[in-house]
């Protein structure tokens, strides 16, 4: 028997008796089945099809279709993307393709679902079973004891009345749990599950977040990193026990413990009491009546308040927000952050404490430590107390340090930093070309990566420009400076104080006004001033081959651990040559010379006339340290100087006192007695002739001929 219907919404009724076909065509169709194998097409539409007794087949056609499922034979027809659809299943039922919903009805206990997003509801009387397999399913229990299992993808699971077994499979899942006999089983690394509880409740293994709703006042976490809500009506108890947990309170008066782990804690509205236990917690304070809870030793810990507030006992930071603006630490090392918009006032009490101000024109009081302070507007104000610690200022805007702070250190778009009267610590911007007043007080000035202008001012001031070109003025006092650029640029007053040079860098000239010189890094030659008669302290590079030279004033020269060239210049110098092979040149003056370790070379020559006048401009130079057939005397004949000399034609002679040495017809005469040794210039006759003594030796040396070098070629080592 065949029924055709309608484009409108139709009712149609097969034959009681025989097997009947309905065709709905269009509209919201009601199609009802008789006693035979009947086929339904319902057509366009939401339509209802109910097969009645008998093995039948359903097909909705377009539109979110109802079925209605009495028969294990019954067959459900749908095509992909035909809508929503339903089936009410009196008998256990399996979803097939294409369909979405599925209610149990009559005596059915199991339902199925496919791989679509199923909506899964049990018998409302009767104990169920419902499998969502894949999809993100919702799955709803009814009065009896069901189970639910979700299967892949993230599932809803709501056991409804009685004693449920709820197991989400992977994804994450959702369960609603309202009965202390509820179970929910989850396995690990089977996704991000929640469970929204009207009962108080305790996370089993592997679920992750809890809701409170209905009369719920107690919820507990477990060793995950948990996500707990408390009830949004009733004061709630929340413990989030192990792990790193999030916990939010409600309306009512909370009280959240955060076990242990790195807990975020945030009692809502109400006088809520926050513990977070161990590890670094972070609090939420948004009441006067909020009550932080922290044990000594548990962790660095944070509030942030949008109230007025001071730190409790062993709570380290505190952040204003909201409409807070005053901020009070405790005796900790507090780390205090004003409020970003309002103008705040920050106090440190003890402690050594951070301080930042905000967009406002905030006032920061350390207290007693050394405290820092973050400075980003001209209308910030520091306030220190005389002795309350060494403490540092680091600015984004050009700034002067107030009385009794001591450090400063340029940020963001500061160009500028002026110390005071104490001795300051100043390091200009590490990104711009900067200028640093250090005023009074030995100040210690560092630059950055521009071109920098250091001034020390008055005090004993250190100096390093850092990268780039640098004018580096210590002013008053015994200054030192650090150089590492050839284009660096030391100035210095007649009279500025006793001062030091480091230099890093190759190639580079005298300094004027300068006394001290170190050769470091790179660095491995300087000449003195030829300008200037300063006593000059020059040390040579510790590692690296050395070249100095004295010129004039009574220098003081230090060799290192290469083979250095040290050159004493006019006047009565004292050159060490300390470990390596080292020339050791006295030049004029009385000189002392200390070879140090290795074989070393102690070198005599004159510029002057060879008269008995200008051999006595040499001077006689002390040697502390010769050791014969370690070391070498050099005597240069390309001069007047030791000009009777031949490198082919020698002799040493060896006396006991001076009247021998003047009698003795030898080259050169050595006085064990005393050490004096001398240059005989006539070698046949009474008198040295122009010659005499040029040196001092220890006493009781057993000198040869080997011991020296007579050349005429003298050769200087280049400034490099």
């Amino acid at each position: 028997m065949y029924i055709s219907g309608t484009e409108n919404n139709d009712f149609l009724v097969a034959n009681s008796a025989l097997d009947s076909t309905l065709d709905g065509l269009g509209g919201n169709d009601t199609l009802l089945g008789g006693a035979g194998n009947d086929t339904l097409n319902g057509g366009d539409g939401n339509d209802s099809l109910n097969g009645g007794a008998g093995n039948d087949t359903l097909n909705g056609g377009a539109g979110n279709d109802t079925y209605i499922v009495d028969s294990l034979g019954d067959q459900v027809v749908e095509a992909p993307g035909a809508g929503v659809d339903t089936v009410r299943a009196s008998v256990n039922y399996t979803l097939g393709n294409d369909v979405e919903n599925l209610y149990l009805t009559g005596n059915a206990t199991l339902g199925t679902g496919n791989s679509a997003n199923n909506y899964l509801v049990a018998n409302a009387a009767l104990g169920s079973t419902l499998d969502g397999l894949g999809g993100n399913d919702t799955l709803l229990g009814g009065a009896g004891n069901d189970t639910l299992n979700g299967g892949d993808g993230n599932d809803s699971l709501n056991g409804g009345a009685g004693n449920d077994t709820l197991n989400g499979g992977a994804g994450n899942d959702t369960y609603t749990v309202d009965s202390l006999g509820d179970r929910v089983v989850e396995a690990p690394g089977a996704g991000v599950d929640t469970v929204r509880a009207s009962v108080n409740y305790t996370l089993g293994n592997d679920v992750e977040n809890l809701y409170l709703t209905g009369n719920a006042t107690l919820g507990t976490g477990n060793s995950a990193n948990n996500y707990l809500v408390g009830n949004a009506a009733l004061a709630s108890t929340l413990d989030g026990l192990g792990g790193n947990d999030i916990l939010l309170g409600g309306a009512g008066s909370d009280t959240l413990n955060g076990g242990d782990g790195n807990d975020s804690l945030n009692g809502g509205a109400g006088n809520d009491t926050l513990s977070g236990g161990t590890g670094d917690d972070t609090y939420t304070v948004d009441s006067l009546g909020d009550q932080v809870v922290e044990a000594p030793g548990a962790g660095v810990d944070t509030v942030r308040a949008s109230v007025n507030y001071t730190l409790g006992n062993d709570v380290e930071n505190l952040y204003l927000t909201g409409n807070a603006i005053l901020g009070t630490g405790n005796s900790s090392n507090n780390y205090l952050v004003a409020n970003a918009a309002l103008g705040s006032t920050l106090n440190g009490l003890g402690g050594n404490d951070t301080l930042l101000g905000g967009a406002g024109n905030d006032t920061l009081n350390g207290g007693a430590g050394d405290d820092t302070y973050v400075i980003d507007s001209l209308g910030d104000q520091v306030v220190e107390a005389p002795g309350a610690g060494v403490d540092s200022v680091y600015v984004s805007i050009n700034y002067t340090l107030g009385n009794d702070v001591e450090n400063l250190y340029l940020t963001g778009n500061a160009t500028l930093g002026t110390g005071n009267s104490s001795n300051n610590y100043l390091a200009a911007n590490g990104a711009l070309a900067s200028t640093l007043d250090g005023l009074g007080g030995n100040d210690t000035l560092l630059g950055g990566t521009g071109n920098d202008t250091l001034n020390g001012g008055d005090g004993n001031d250190s100096l390093n420009g850092g990268i780039g070109n640098d004018t580096l003025n210590g002013g008053a006092g015994d200054d030192t400076y650090v150089i590492d650029s050839v284009g660096d640029q030391v100035v210095e007053a007649p009279s500025g104080g006793v001062d030091s040079v480091f230099i890093f860098t190759r190639n580079y000239t005298a300094f004027t006004d300068v006394e001290n010189v170190y050769l470091a890094g790179e660095a491995v030659s300087y000449r003195a001033s030829a300008s200037e008669s300063l006593d000059n302290y020059l040390v040579a590079n510790s590692t690296l081959n050395s070249v100095i030279y004295g010129i004039f004033g009574k220098d003081t020269l230090i060799g290192g651990a290469g083979n250095d060239y040290l050159d004493g210049g006019e006047d009565n110098d004292l050159i060490t040559g300390d470990a390596g092979n080292d020339r050791l040149v006295g030049f004029w003056g009385n000189d002392i010379l200390i070879g140090g370790g290795g074989s070393d070379r102690f070198e005599f020559f004159s510029n002057a006339s060879g008269t008995s006048s200008s051999f006595a401009m040499m001077g006689v130079d002390v040697i502390t340290d010769f050791t014969s057939g370690q070391d070498k005397m050099v005597l240069y004949t390309d001069n007047n100087n030791f000009s009777g000399l031949s490198a082919s034609r020698f002799s040493v002679a060896i006396v006991t006192d001076n009247n021998q040495a003047d009698k003795n017809r030898a080259d050169i005469v050595y006085n064990s007695t005393n050490g004096s040794l001398f240059y005989n210039e006539n070698g046949n006759g009474n008198g040295f002739g122009s010659g005499g003594q040029f040196a001092t030796l220890a006493p009781n040396l057993t000198l040869t001929a080997n011991d020296f070098i007579i050349t005429s070629s003298f050769s200087s080592p280049s400034v490099i």
